[in-house]
């Protein structure tokens, strides 16, 4: 970056100025500073802040998939996987399963498989049973810089439906004729 920008008198003799960097990828910068006085001369002192702008940008994540055993009752064995990558690399992967009503999985960790994609399975015996319904699945990632991703908006999210498979009990005395 080249360039002089103006800074504004702050606070008594102090001056103050910004610099927007949107836009300018992970790097060290150098800031050095430069005063014209009243009569012209002028003063450059070079290098006096340095800093750096990290990986302020949030791992991916894509191609959630969510499969199933079998019926989607109580005992299903729900298979969870996403995708997620990231340039400085991925700490880990978490999936989150939530209920209709009350019941939450708390974040729970998917395995590395191969490539970008990561994998975990869950047991919907796990669910109460009382709590028939769609359940949602959030996937979050952290890469190796800690900024975190959590895939929860519209479409990027997966869900399950989960139906007591019981059949009815019928109890009672049996009538008899007379």
């Amino acid at each position: 970056i080249t360039g002089w920008l103006p800074m504004s008198l702050g606070v008594g003799d102090t001056y103050e100025g910004d610099w927007d960097s949107t836009g300018y990828g992970e790097n060290d910068y150098f800031v050095d500073f430069r005063a014209n006085d009243t009569i012209g001369q002028m003063n450059t002192q070079l290098s006096m802040v340095n800093f750096s702008i990290g990986d302020v940008l949030e791992p991916s994540i894509a191609n959630i998939i969510i499969t199933s055993t079998g019926d989607p009752d109580a005992g299903t064995i729900i298979n969870i996987q996403a995708d997620a990558w990231d340039a400085s690399g991925i700490n880990y992967v978490q999936y989150r399963i939530y209920g209709p009503v009350t019941y939450d999985s708390n974040w729970q960790p998917l395995a590395f498989v191969a490539g970008n994609t990561y994998s975990a399975t869950w047991d919907s015996s796990l669910a109460p049973s009382n709590e028939e319904g769609t359940y949602t699945v959030d996937i979050r990632a952290q890469d190796a810089a800690s900024a975190q991703n959590i895939n929860d908006t519209a479409g990027a999210e997966g869900s399950v439906d989960l139906y007591d498979a019981t059949a009815p009990v019928i109890s009672g005395t049996a009538a008899t004729s007379g």
